[in-house]
């Protein structure tokens, strides 16, 4: 890139723009309560999928164990 449209980059492929560095980083921090409902979300999301899995085996008769009737 040239330096004419404010963009540069130098020898260790750091981009800088009007001569600063640019922030291409930036890092997550989740507080306690995020990371609570995440992992409930996670979890809940796992055992829809997983009941759904079961399911669809019970339609297409791979298992019977569990299966209403």
């Amino acid at each position: 890139m040239s330096p004419e449209n404010g963009f540069s980059i130098d020898d260790q492929n750091r981009l800088y723009w009007k001569g600063a560095p640019v922030k291409t980083e930036n890092r997550l921090v989740l507080t306690v309560g995020q990371v609570t409902v995440a992992i409930i979300v996670t979890g809940a999301a796992f055992f829809q999928g997983a009941q759904a899995f079961l399911s669809i085996g019970c339609s297409f008769g791979l298992w019977t164990i569990g299966c209403s009737k």
